[in-house]
């Protein structure tokens, strides 16, 4: 016998394999995603319902469900909890704003963002200041992070939804109207570098072909990440993307060999300088 759980599905899966459905729970939302029930509750340790089913005896609900929340790493449960305590100190309820304030201070994203080449500082006290003259737009938005976060962490093969993983999904959730997606836009993190450089820090590969992702750039930083391991050294993410371009405007036909040519002796310049950080300029003098 199908349970009422199953046959209350109304919507087909998205393109991050949720499909969605509300609750009578306080949280309003659920999903479903590969055949688990995903639900959410923060303020629980023990994984919680949503479902208030008036089933008959012969019905039960149904058994795979999870509380996504449980998945939550240490970090990420800090980052909630903060943006939390931030929507609750202005009276109001939390907001993309709010957790992208609070994800600002989780070391993870910090690393992020100076591999990306991105002074965390400055749009956390931009988006601060923005937050104190003009309220976040309310919106539900929120509701869908916690299992956007989830989809990507799966997509990964990552055991944990971290910090990183809710940073994802405010990329991808952020609406172009919001502060949010200006100051990413800002600051250039759009999907495709979150994935990459996600990847890149958690050392996990990648699944391609993937939309949105150049498969070159995918190749080079992975080769980038090898050569960190092998020299000791730490390339940001703008001397990746300027070793592709360089070996782009040598020779298409042997794109790849090319760029990662130059990011191995950019490597090496930057052992003869004693220096730990390969940057644009290094990669540029290797290439010229």
């Amino acid at each position: 016998m199908e349970t009422k759980t199953q046959q209350n599905i109304t919507t087909q899966p998205d393109r991050f394999g949720l499909a969605w459905q509300s609750s009578t729970d306080a949280w309003a939302v659920c999903a479903q995603y590969d055949g688990f029930w995903l639900t959410f509750s923060p303020n629980r340790k023990t994984i919680w319902r949503f479902w208030q089913w008036q089933m008959s005896e012969s019905a039960a609900l149904p058994e795979n469900q999870v509380n996504v929340y449980q998945l939550f790493s240490l970090p990420a449960r800090q980052a909630w909890r903060q943006a939390d305590r931030l929507a609750k100190k202005a009276n109001r309820t939390i907001s993309l704003e709010d957790m992208f304030l609070a994800l600002l201070k989780q070391r993870s994203v910090a690393q992020l963002f100076v591999k990306l080449k991105i002074n965390p500082r400055e749009a956390f006290a931009l988006l601060e200041n923005y937050a104190k003259i003009s309220p976040p737009a309310t919106n539900n938005l929120i509701k869908q992070l916690p299992f956007v976060a989830f989809a990507l962490a799966a997509n990964l093969r990552h055991d944990k939804i971290g910090s990183l993983m809710l940073l994802g999904a405010l990329v991808e959730l952020a609406p172009q109207s919001s502060m949010v997606a200006a100051i990413f836009s800002n600051i250039g993190l759009d999907a495709q570098k979150w994935w990459l450089v996600t990847a890149w820090v958690l050392h996990v590969p990648l699944r391609l072909p993937q939309e949105g992702i150049n498969e070159d750039l995918a190749y080079c930083c992975w080769q980038a990440q090898n050569l960190e391991q092998m020299f000791g050294c730490y390339f940001e993410f703008p001397a990746v993307e300027t070793a592709l371009k360089a070996a782009a405007a040598k020779n298409a036909a042997t794109l790849r060999q090319h760029a990662l040519k130059l990011l191995v002796k950019a490597a090496g310049l930057a052992k003869q300088k004693k220096r730990k950080t390969i940057t644009e300029r290094l990669v540029l003098q290797a290439a010229a």
